[in-house]
């Protein structure tokens, strides 16, 4: 279940246009266990992946950055995982 890699594309293809003036960045959060989840899981549980999309002057690239790259954002209520198991 978990996603091990990540995703970085510059020069998306596009079908159609996109309007003119189109600047920005749509990034969104959705998850990504660390871990193989050991019992039920629900999709709220634990780690996340980010995934993004940016408009620009150059056109579109769509990138994903999650538990692969080693990002670990701690919590009041988490520890933080195995060093052993994100790699560096």
């Amino acid at each position: 279940m978990p996603v091990r890699s990540e995703i970085d594309i510059d020069g998306c293809h596009v079908d159609g246009t996109i309007p003119t003036g189109l600047r920005g960045s749509f990034i969104r959060n959705g998850p990504n266990p660390a871990f193989e989840p050991l019992g039920s899981y629900h999709m709220f549980d634990g780690d996340g992946m980010l995934h993004g999309i940016t408009f620009g002057d150059d056109g579109v690239s769509y990138a994903t950055v999650g538990s692969a790259r080693g990002v670990w954002v701690p919590s009041s209520l988490t520890a933080p995982p195995s060093t052993t198991a994100w790699p560096r």
